[in-house]
């Protein structure tokens, strides 16, 4: 008895070490085969707009396209348009505005009284002409520096202007408006000269193209701050500068008219024609240009 017990307990420890309870035998049909993974790489999961508050934690490559709106737009094309809009809100503003600030401020260090000579001679047209002939011989550098500031802050202006105003991007790059503006008042110096030579108003012609560098010499530096309240206030803020500072131009605008009319008062009513055309040629007809080369472009 003893050696077949012996045998039974052998016997079944036996079975026991052969046989795990944590063994699970599957059929064939339920054998599900192992998931292979793919080399191939996938784009970018489209960005869904319906809940704000999904994030997606795969990196992104520059080869890889993210889909807006059933629109797929690559992603290194994306962070080259944010840039671009990063650029023109702070570089170009801020770049123009210092350096119009930099050249104005050298300016005034070697002629303090400059600023205080172009209000005396806006006011005072006696003084006017006594200033006219300083600014065209021994200052003429300095004219050129105070036109280029009007230039500059014009040109800067009307692009935050544009800005403000329409939701577009503005496609015009601020050198080329600036040489626009510049090709305007410079043609219309020019044009002013050959006027008075046809009709016989020099003496008119040469005083009212002073006024208008007077006032474009005092509305650029008018303009610095402007610029640049609008290009870093805060958007409700910035869009009432943008009015403040169009309501400035139009005063601007309106003294040059009546100084001029002061200025050809004599002759206003014997040439009328003359000064109607010259009105329609060179007052109105470079602005509907300039306007339709920026809206066209």
């Amino acid at each position: 008895m003893k050696y077949l017990f012996s045998i039974l307990l052998v016997s079944m420890t036996h079975l026991l070490l052969c046989q795990s309870v944590f063994d699970v035998y599957r059929d064939s049909s339920e054998v599900i085969e192992p998931i292979q993974e793919s080399k191939t790489i996938v784009n970018a999961p489209e960005v869904s707009e319906t809940n704000p508050f999904e994030v997606s934690h795969i990196p992104l490559r520059k080869n890889q396209q993210v889909v807006v709106n059933n629109e797929q737009i690559p992603v290194a094309k994306r962070k080259k348009q944010s840039g671009t809009s990063s650029e023109l809100e702070n570089y170009i503003p801020l770049s123009v505005c210092g350096a119009s600030a930099f050249l104005l401020g050298l300016l005034l260090f070697y002629n303090r009284s400059l600023a205080a000579e172009i209000i005396q001679a806006i006011m005072n047209f006696n003084y006017m002409q006594s200033f006219r002939a300083k600014m065209t011989t021994s200052l003429l550098p300095q004219s050129a520096c105070l036109y280029l500031i009007f230039f500059a802050n014009m040109a800067l202006f009307i692009m935050l202007c544009y800005r403000n105003f329409s939701s577009s991007d503005f496609k015009i790059q601020i050198f080329l408006l600036m040489g626009l503006v510049a090709l305007v008042y410079l043609g219309r110096h020019l044009l002013l000269r050959v006027f008075g030579w046809i009709f016989e108003l020099n003496s008119e012609a040469g005083s009212f193209s002073f006024v208008i560098a007077l006032i474009n010499f005092a509305l650029g530096i008018v303009l610095i701050p402007i610029n640049l309240f609008i290009a870093f206030a805060p958007a409700n803020l910035s869009k009432v500068v943008v009015f403040i500072g169009l309501l400035l131009v139009l005063m601007f605008l309106i003294f040059r008219y009546f100084r001029g009319l002061l200025i050809a008062n004599k002759h206003i009513f014997n040439s009328t024609f003359q000064f109607f055309l010259y009105f329609c040629t060179f007052e109105i007809a470079p602005v509907l240009i300039l306007f339709q080369i920026i809206v066209g472009m």
